[in-house]
């Protein structure tokens, strides 16, 4: 939202808009409520540091990510930093929560000049954030509609390669673990794909695709999943987290994997090789991920004509014991 956006809808000049918000006195007191009650409807933020500090640089960008505590976000978020280090900007790591007044607020200080842009961590989808079109940003590991560059893996060819070895192994009742968000809509798709190819059924009973993201999750579906009448001979998580979590419950149960039940993770997080059994997973190149993230913004601050970029980076499938039975030292 923009200070021309509050002139149309007032249909005073941008120069009077100008004088109310800062607080001119001669202005009239009609025009004064006209203005102000447009700038609340249209949730306008003027710039505070003033007309004749539109130049000044903050030197710092906010690195917008859902939660500290989703290990996957660590090695994105240490080479955003190695690669700022190189220049004279400074990163601050902000939560989420993929709350959509956390990001207004963020969104919102950065319009006030408290910092020069964005690199949003998975923000999920689009249409459940603030508009920041006006915003220097770039989006990392997600890919969907935003105005601004994207640095994302191919999410549907990843789910399709994990799924395919799954099918090798002999796999048939293959089970598919995601939630509400556009990368793992998109992994859902590469799974959808790689049945059918095989002309292996699509069963409903073997998709959950809402609610779920993490650890605590993958326990309630394994749980789901032991209690129904169709069991699945194989997992597919769209999360690391979410493998973790089914895999618990099932050693519990008394499983054996993968020989009951293979099980294939997403996002190979340190814990995936260390895990009891060692976890077949996608590999995202996070270090990667980050440092093209970073170059994107800052190529972004230093030229704000700079066409949008999407750039999507190769992905690796480990196999590990939990689908194969074999135990494999590859990172």
């Amino acid at each position: 939202m923009t200070i021309q956006d509050v002139a149309k809808k007032t249909n005073y000049s941008v120069a009077t808009i100008s004088r109310v918000i800062n607080g001119d006195p001669r202005v009239a007191q009609k025009t004064r409520e006209k203005v102000n009650a447009a700038i609340e409807d249209l949730g306008y933020v003027p710039n505070l540091l003033g007309r004749n500090l539109r130049q000044v640089k903050s030197n710092v960008i906010y690195v917008l990510l859902p939660s500290i505590d989703n290990s996957f976000y660590s090695k994105i978020v240490q080479s955003i930093e190695k690669e700022s280090i190189k220049t004279k900007i400074s990163i601050m790591i902000c939560e989420t929560y993929n709350d959509f007044n956390r990001y207004k607020t963020f969104m919102d200080a950065i319009r006030k000049r408290l910092a020069d842009g964005i690199i949003l961590i998975s923000p999920g989808k689009s249409e459940l954030l603030p508009n920041f079109d006006d915003i220097p940003a770039v989006v990392c590991c997600e890919t969907d509609s935003f105005n601004c560059s994207q640095v994302d893996i191919d999410n549907e060819s990843a789910a399709y390669d994990a799924v395919n070895h799954l099918i090798q192994t002999g796999k048939k009742k293959i089970m598919f673990i995601g939630g509400d968000f556009t990368s793992s809509h998109l992994r859902k798709k590469g799974y959808l794909r790689a049945l059918k190819e095989v002309g292996l059924e699509t069963n409903q009973d073997l998709i959950i695709d809402k609610d779920c993201y993490g650890y605590e999750d993958g326990l309630k579906a394994a749980k789901k999943i032991l209690e129904s009448q169709t069991k699945p001979d194989a997992v597919f998580a769209v999360a690391d987290q979410i493998a973790f979590g089914v895999i618990k419950v099932f050693n519990k149960a008394g499983l054996k994997i993968p020989q009951d039940v293979a099980v294939c993770g997403f996002d190979n997080l340190t814990y995936a090789k260390m895990h009891n059994p060692s976890l077949t997973t996608i590999m995202q190149p996070r270090m990667e991920l980050g440092a093209e993230a970073f170059k994107l913004i800052y190529s972004k601050l230093k030229n704000p004509q700079s066409k949008i970029k999407k750039v999507i980076l190769e992905h690796k499938l480990i196999k590990r014991y939990s689908t194969t039975g074999i135990e494999n030292e590859e990172i």
